[in-house]
């Protein structure tokens, strides 16, 4: 059988993409039709820029996909047809390379890499396994808990969710960014404290408000916002008493160079946290909280588009005219 597919011809160039699939699975491995995939607007547009490490043309992108099992390989036990499952990309992308190969009509998977979906989470929900996995791995990271303060700086979608996860622990939470846009949706989160970091002293706000952070989450992307982030948090007492140190965590994908001021740095004394992707058991965790309705990922407003319009897609994001774009594939 054939599947469509999005394909980046080169650089900067979106086009539709057809070709024939192994006639036979592997003993683990499954047919997906899919349902609905996201575009991870930080990722699949540097990929398209031709920004991305080890990304070569053609290709196709994506690791943001839920769809339907309708094959299995003779050794699957736990999965059956009609399972709706999450996945990362097909393993088969035909004479295509592949960042990922999510943004694909029909995918070929192993069993052991997908996450079943419950029932009562649909596919518009269940599209947000990864990036909101990408957010717990940093909250884990943090070791976020009951009680803690933690403020976020940027509430693009990384940061919004895990403003969401972290409130979920118990945590008193803050956000802070220059959009007013991203800060009636965190409010719509229930978030108590969000401050306009383009007005103001957005230190002093927070200090009035949160109070003195145990926990900063840089999620803004930016490296040249790092040493405003830091500076929310206040130099460390000089007495002969120790002081816990505050967290700083910087979560999400940072295209350019990071680089410390030391003596910004030095008197704060922080834990300066680096958070990687994710793990399995992060995705298990938000398709749990996702499917209570503990975690709501909708108060980003996303645009839906048949995959048809991929071009439409990502020029939405690429103008910063859409903060959440997903394709329907069904």
């Amino acid at each position: 059988m054939k599947t469509e597919a999005i394909l980046f011809p080169k650089a900067n160039q979106v086009a539709l993409a057809s070709f024939d699939l192994p006639e036979h699975l592997g003993e683990n491995e499954l047919l997906v039709q899919t349902l609905m995939t996201g575009v991870s607007s930080g990722t699949e547009t540097r990929v398209l820029a031709g920004r991305q490490e080890g990304a070569e043309f053609p290709l196709i992108p994506g690791y943001e996909a839920v769809g339907r099992v309708i094959k299995t390989g003779c050794g699957v036990r736990k999965l059956a047809q009609g399972d709706i499952v999450f996945h990362y990309g097909s393993q088969f992308t035909g004479p295509y390379h592949r960042s990922w190969g999510g943004q694909m009509a029909f995918a070929v998977v192993s069993a052991s890499e997908v996450f079943q979906i419950p029932p009562n989470l649909p596919p518009e929900l269940a599209v947000y396994t990864k990036v909101a996995a990408i957010a717990q791995h940093g909250i884990e990271r943090a070791q976020v808990k009951a009680g803690d303060k933690v403020a976020v700086v940027g509430q693009g979608l990384i940061g919004h969710l895990a403003a969401q996860l972290a409130a979920a622990r118990g945590a008193t939470v803050a956000v802070l960014d220059i959009v007013q846009e991203r800060l009636d949706a965190a409010r719509g989160a229930s978030i108590p404290i969000t401050i306009h970091s383009g007005q103001g002293n957005p230190a002093r706000m927070l200090h009035e408000t949160l109070g003195i952070p145990d926990v900063v989450i840089d999620a803004t992307g930016a490296a040249t916002v790092l040493g405003e982030s830091l500076s929310l948090l206040p130099s460390k007492p000089w007495d002969r008493v120790f002081h816990p140190s505050p967290r700083f965590l910087i979560l999400g994908s940072y295209p350019a160079e990071i680089t410390f001021n030391y003596r910004q740095i030095f008197p704060i004394e922080p834990d300066v946290i680096i958070s990687r992707d994710n793990v399995d058991d992060d995705a298990v965790a938000v398709i749990g909280l996702l499917s209570n309705g503990k975690l709501n990922p909708q108060h980003i407003k996303a645009q839906v588009l048949p995959y048809q319009e991929a071009q439409d897609g990502y020029d939405l994001l690429i103008k910063r005219e859409a903060h959440r774009i997903l394709f329907r594939w069904e």
